[in-house]
């Protein structure tokens, strides 16, 4: 508040505060400021996934509703399923509501902006950081969506998550969005010295001219310079530590000591199999007794992951009325950051540590004073169980497994030997010092010269592959403001790609694995049916529009090399009816007969309560 009126547009804010602090509500508080002092076109706010833009889109329409409850506001669900999304019917005017579901009546979606190329052009957006990445790359349309995004007032939440991959191409769109007069807000409980400096750079300020302050800060940049502003000291909250081994029946046992007397907790792992594998363990241990076991991922079909998403939220999320006795949710990333969730107990995969303090945002969030009640005796203090493999002063680095696939090894030994030792962690006090001692290039007091050693040859790998995403990246993006490229632009990429193969492999706004997207569908009694749909369809006529949105919401993307192969590679695996529409062209329709798809390779087991489960056969 004290800061806006001297912010002169365009500007970059870049606030960085403890999770669960206030961080959105300041940032839509300034938005709102300087949309109406300097006439702005609009507000944008880009998060990480499809699950947090859900829930930021109830929280933006709550505010726009009341903020302008005389207005007809125009605000869209900007993301790949959001024509899927019960909460905004993409297809027509319609009313929205926030979590008290009142009626919002002046909030509406207009049809004109629904196409992908023109919805940024609409006055307020809530969607994924992807929609905003497409005005930077070569890819069509792309400077219609750059228009879309002039004179807007753009706020980017959780920005630690990205990899060098979208940093490269967020840095470039930093770049052209303070060159088409846009205003710009960040939003980080952790980031680096060297990120937040690069940011900054980016956006065309020069080295930030006063001493860098203590966390939390607003950083900010205008024409007139560049400054860092300590926003006063916040209380701080100590997290004791427990260290316990990778085997998920030691995750499983562990929190049957812990929820003895009852209580919530979340494991949090690092990949979908590992999720599983826990959950199964969980479910071993806790067999016939009352106790929830939820597991949540991205792997389950839309309709099937939107249910149990909802029921996270509603369980576990703030004021909730609904909170269990006792309850475990066993999840990937998706719950790491911007939802909204109060857990009272938490284990963890390791991960590096600024991510690991992310998790800890969703550990005992809340104040007892507040809905949930009062903790459990046993749980009265927030505790953090990090499962690792064990760090040992011989020249044999830990066993990261198929975690290394994840996250850099040299980031995760360089946080376990941060943290190996300590018992608990101040936070938000040591935020910063924790974050520089991992991404720091300097000697971690008391290591152990064979783990340095380690560390460089890690480091050495990890500068490689940094250096690969950066020219990866290079690859899509538009050139730096320069008028005379647009007459010159030469791409071969578009929205609309013309073969199947181009469509795998062209992901330019994340650095993903290939993937494809299956339709499920099972084979009953009375004939074929799309997943969660009572009536039979016939594969061989046109899909009404109906069935078209039934076949989105029971579709799920699979990364799994042999599963791609398969699906390439067989003739006649897509049906003529989808491959005629554009809804589903992408997408190969698989027939299970009894949650069974199996080839000579592999197969594909469908489960409710695991999600898609992939077996290869030897």
């Amino acid at each position: 508040i004290d800061l806006c009126p001297n912010l002169q547009s365009p500007f970059l804010a870049i606030i960085e505060a403890p999770t669960g602090s206030g961080k959105t509500e300041a940032a839509l508080y300034l938005a709102d400021r300087i949309t109406q002092r300097d006439q702005k076109s609009g507000i944008y706010i880009a998060m990480p996934t499809q699950a947090t833009s859900n829930q930021m889109y109830s929280r933006t329409a709550n505010f726009l509703a009341h903020r302008y409850s005389e207005n007809e506001i125009n605000l869209h669900l900007v993301h790949g399923a959001a024509m899927l999304s019960e909460i905004n019917d993409q297809f027509k005017p319609t009313s929205v509501w926030g979590e008290d579901k009142p009626d919002f009546s002046n909030i509406h979606a207009h049809t004109w902006f629904l196409p992908r190329k023109k919805t940024l052009l609409a006055p307020f957006g809530v969607g994924t950081v992807d929609q905003t990445f497409l005005s930077v790359l070569k890819s069509k349309h792309f400077f219609l969506r750059l228009f879309g995004l002039s004179h807007k007032v753009l706020i980017f939440d959780e920005v630690h998550a990205y990899d060098v991959y979208m940093t490269k191409i967020f840095k470039t769109l930093l770049h052209w969005l303070h060159a088409v007069g846009t205003s710009v807000i960040i939003l980080s409980a952790t980031l680096p010295d060297t990120t937040r400096q690069e940011l900054v750079n980016a956006f065309g300020a020069k080295e930030i001219n006063i001493e860098p302050v203590k966390f939390p800060r607003i950083t900010t940049v205008t024409e007139n310079g560049s400054r860092a502003h300590y926003c006063g000291k916040v209380p701080s909250r100590e997290i004791q530590l427990k260290w316990i081994d990778q085997n998920p029946g030691s995750i499983a046992n562990n929190l049957k000591d812990q929820l003895v007397d009852g209580g919530c907790a979340a494991v949090i792992c690092n990949r979908i199999n590992r999720a599983q594998e826990v959950f199964d363990a969980l479910n071993d241990v806790y067999d016939n007794e009352s106790t929830e076991i939820i597991l949540f991922h991205s792997r389950f079909p839309y309709c099937w992951r939107r249910e149990i998403e909802n029921h996270v939220i509603t369980k576990f999320g703030k004021n909730t009325s609904q909170r269990p006795y006792r309850s475990i949710v066993v999840a990937t990333q998706v719950i790491e950051q911007s939802l909204d969730l109060d857990f009272d107990i938490m284990v963890t995969d390791l991960a590096p540590v600024d991510l690991l303090i992310q998790r800890i945002g969703r550990l005992q969030r809340h104040d007892q004073s507040e809905s949930p009640p009062n903790r459990p005796g046993k749980l009265n203090q927030p505790l953090l169980i990090i499962s690792a493999p064990e760090l040992r002063t011989v020249e044999k680095i830990p066993d990261f497994g198929a975690d290394k696939y994840i996250y850099e090894p040299y980031l995760l030994l360089r946080t376990l030997s941060t943290l190996h030792e300590r018992q608990s962690v101040l936070l938000p006090e040591e935020t910063d010092q924790l974050i520089q001692e991992v991404y720091s290039l300097e000697q971690i007091p008391g290591m152990a010269d064979s783990i340095w050693d380690a560390l460089q040859n890690l480091r050495s790998d990890l500068l490689q592959h940094q250096a690969k995403s950066a020219r990866n990246a290079d690859n899509y993006l538009i050139p730096s403001t320069n008028i005379s490229f647009l007459g010159n632009l030469k791409s071969s990429f578009s929205d609309d790609l013309h073969s199947l193969s181009k469509k795998i492999i062209s992901a330019p706004t994340r650095e993903i694995s290939p993937s494809i997207s299956i339709v499920c569908l099972t084979r009953e009694n009375d004939g074929i049916h799309i997943l969660n749909d009572p009536y039979p369809i016939d594969l061989n006529a046109p899909l009404t529009y109906k069935q078209k949105i039934s076949c989105l919401k029971a579709s799920v993307t699979l990364n799994h090399w042999k599963v791609i192969k398969y699906f390439l590679h067989t003739p006649n695996m897509q049906q003529e009816t989808f491959k005629e529409s554009a809804t589903l062209r992408w997408h190969f329709p698989v027939i299970f007969e009894n949650n069974l798809f199996e080839t000579q390779t592999f197969s594909i087991q469908l489960d409710k309560q695991r999600g898609i489960k992939i077996r290869t056969n030897k």
